[in-house]
């Protein structure tokens, strides 16, 4: 592919690695595509564990930016804060793909969010099965009619996020579900399930829950307080700033400058 291109450059916007410690391997021919990018641009990669594996493995020529959903509008003064909380606020729930058995502090939250008949954001045709519920019929059936008439899906940004505008607060496993919502200056709580969100979500001191610490005692408000964008605000313009840099490197503009 890259001998195909020619001496175009290829600008990897995203790079990330999923595993956890130092013990990470990855194939050769990987290492050797990454080296070779690396020879005609600067990778951007997800944070500082992705960075620090490369490096070792050879691979020098990268910057760390993060997930660039989170720039959408190029804003330097954009921030997040949220008013208080109060009983009639909207809220909007999303969840990991269904596939494998959910845990029990993901039923938890399924149950939490049926319960209130939140709508849910979902973002793949992943259906819920009966095995993923444990075989408990009652609260697969429970779940699949919340989500049968409360459930939305969008494949534009654009309606997607004029959607999302008409609410308050998200909360949910999916990563990319709460950051449309927070580029909208709408509070969101991720729920982190694995090292990619943890790496993402640190990186811009994003709010998050561990998902296996989620209880459905909790009153909603207990959520929504968590969501604290004060060190997200603070991190942000230099993060973004981070990006714009790396786009100088790469030769790459942004709209308002072409």
């Amino acid at each position: 592919m890259l001998a195909e291109i020619g001496d175009k450059p290829l600008v990897p916007i995203s790079v990330g690695i999923h595993g956890h410690g130092g013990n990470v391997k990855l194939h050769p021919d990987t290492v050797k595509l990454l080296r070779t990018i690396a020879e005609r641009a600067v990778l951007g990669v997800r944070g500082e564990y992705t960075a620090a594996v490369l490096e070792r493995l050879g691979v020098l020529n990268l910057q760390i930016i993060g997930c660039p959903s989170l720039y959408y509008g190029m804003n330097d003064a954009f921030q997040v804060n949220p008013p208080p909380f109060h009983e009639g606020m909207k809220t909007v729930a999303n969840f990991r793909t269904f596939y494998g058995r959910l845990e029990d502090a993901e039923c938890e939250f399924l149950t939490f969010a049926a319960n209130r008949r939140m709508p849910f954001a979902e973002q793949t045709q992943q259906e819920l099965t009966l095995e993923q519920c444990q075989n408990n019929k009652p609260q697969f059936d429970y779940f699949s009619q919340w989500l049968s008439s409360h459930k939305q899906v969008f494949f534009e940004a654009e309606p997607w996020a004029d959607w999302i505008r008409q609410f308050d607060f998200f909360i949910g496993s999916r990563f990319h579900g709460n950051v449309l919502a927070i580029t909208q200056g709408i509070p969101a709580l991720t729920m982190t399930i694995d090292a990619r969100m943890n790496e993402m979500t640190r990186l811009f001191r994003m709010p998050t829950l561990d998902v296996q610490r989620f209880s459905m005692d909790k009153p909603l408000k207990y959520y929504y307080e968590l969501a604290d964008f004060t060190e997200f605000n603070r991190v942000y313009p230099g993060r973004l700033a981070d990006f714009r840099s790396f786009l100088r490197k790469n030769g790459l503009k942004e709209a308002s400058e072409r």
